[in-house]
């Protein structure tokens, strides 16, 4: 016996109304056992059920539509809200980016300001110190030229004291020479005294010896002759008296000569040793500027040096920062630029996955395979970053490691967390 059987395309969207067979092939009423009576109450049966099938399917497929519409409209939101997000995300890093450049651009400016004040302050102590060693330099000469002026004044004084010893000797000398005149004159008158007293006494003498003469000859001569050996001692005495004044007095001259002129001789050693003092040590004051100077032009030199390699080094940093930060905003943006083109992909949705979250679990299967590097991972709403040191990472499948099919969390979420997954689904 033969079977007729229809089939309905489950995916078709066409719908049968009260369907006959107008003209069988290949099938005569002889093949059929149960005669037509029979066949037509089977074909109202299919009929029936073929109607209420149809009704169920299209009951069906109207529902599915409303779902998916509903689930089109749902992604629809959920992209509407993920480009809002983007675009605010894009916004917020260029604001920030904005805000970097201003604030390196400050930064720039206060570098260059805080250089510009330092290396002014340093101009302007080292011209102060400049000023108060040319100060310095100059009381110097004024105090060594001062002291010059004394020294020549001393000299000259010493000049004078010279002119006034000069005087006092010359003084003594011709009071000396008067004294000796005087004295010379005292000794004259003595000796003419003398002479004359002893010339009377002669007379006076040889007056009495000439009355004596007559009684005493013998007598007068001893008494002559004992005379003339006094007279004789007395000359002695006398010319020695004389000789010894006369010695006393020059030796006395000779000292007093010989005194000065071992005092002056000490004043002229003693004002050299003064002048070669003042000398070395103008030498030595003057070395000693000279050194302080040149050690300041080297310490200025080297504070220049070590704040124009410490600027240089600060810009080398600011320019490694800028650098840094610039290929850290290219970086993003190439990935905001991927993350945008895998949104834009046409096989771009969201997916389900269990289980829920427990606090415990922190695998969760895809219900859909996502390729690989277009995951969104989603916790309460907030983007998570992959990785092992951030918030999860995923699991792909062995066979093809292109397709993910799992996402491990580094954490557990907790069972009142939200997740979702979207990424470009794989067929």
């Amino acid at each position: 016996m033969a079977t007729t059987k229809i089939v309905l395309d489950l995916q078709s969207d066409l719908v049968l109304t009260s369907p006959s067979i107008t003209t069988p092939l290949g099938i005569v009423a002889s093949d059929i056992a149960y005669g037509t009576s029979n066949v037509s109450v089977e074909l109202g049966d299919l009929s029936t059920d073929l109607s209420q099938e149809v009704v169920d399917r299209s009951t069906a497929v109207s529902a599915e539509a409303s779902s998916r519409v509903s689930g089109d409209l749902s992604l629809n939101d959920a992209l509407d809200g993920e480009e809002s997000s983007r675009i605010s995300g894009d916004a917020s890093l260029t604001t920030r980016v904005s805000n970097e450049e201003v604030a390196r651009s400050t930064a720039d400016a206060s570098i260059v300001t805080y250089l510009d004040a330092e290396v002014s302050a340093e101009e302007s102590a080292r011209v102060a110190g400049d000023a108060s060693l040319t100060t310095r330099v100059s009381n110097e000469e004024s105090n060594r030229l001062a002291a010059d002026v004394s020294i020549v004044a001393t000299i000259s004084n010493n000049a004078s004291a010279d002119e006034s010893l000069e005087n006092r000797l010359s003084t003594e000398e011709v009071t000396r020479s008067t004294a000796d005149a005087s004295i010379v004159t005292y000794l004259d008158a003595e000796v003419s005294a003398e002479a004359s007293t002893r010339l009377a006494a002669d007379v006076s003498l040889e007056a009495y010896v000439d009355a004596e003469v007559s009684g005493a000859n013998a007598s007068v001569d001893t008494r002559i002759s004992t005379e003339e050996v006094t007279r004789s001692t007395a000359d002695v005495s006398l010319n020695t008296k004389i000789d010894s004044e006369v010695s006393t007095l020059n030796d006395t001259i000779a000292d007093e000569i010989s005194t000065e002129a071992s005092t002056r001789l000490a004043a002229d050693v003693s004002l050299d040793s003064a002048l070669d003092a003042a000398e070395t040590s103008i030498n030595t004051v003057m070395s000693t500027e000279t050194d302080n100077r040149e050690s300041a032009d080297l310490s200025l030199r080297d504070d220049i040096a070590a704040e124009t390699s410490r600027a240089e080094d600060a810009e080398l940093s600011l320019e490694s920062v800028i650098s840094t930060e610039t290929s850290r905003a290219e970086s993003a943006e190439a990935s905001l630029a991927t993350e945008i083109s895998a949104i834009n992909a046409a096989d771009f949705g969201r997916v389900g996955s269990n289980p829920a979250p427990d606090g415990v679990q922190t695998q969760f299967d895809l219900d859909d395979d996502i390729q690989i590097d277009t995951e969104f991972v989603y916790l309460n709403g907030l983007l998570l970053e992959q990785g092992l040191g951030n918030d999860y990472t995923v699991v792909t499948d062995p066979g093809d490691s292109t397709r993910i099919t799992a996402i491990n969390f580094n954490s557990a979420p907790e069972a009142t967390d939200k997740l979702a997954f979207a990424g470009n689904i794989l067929a």
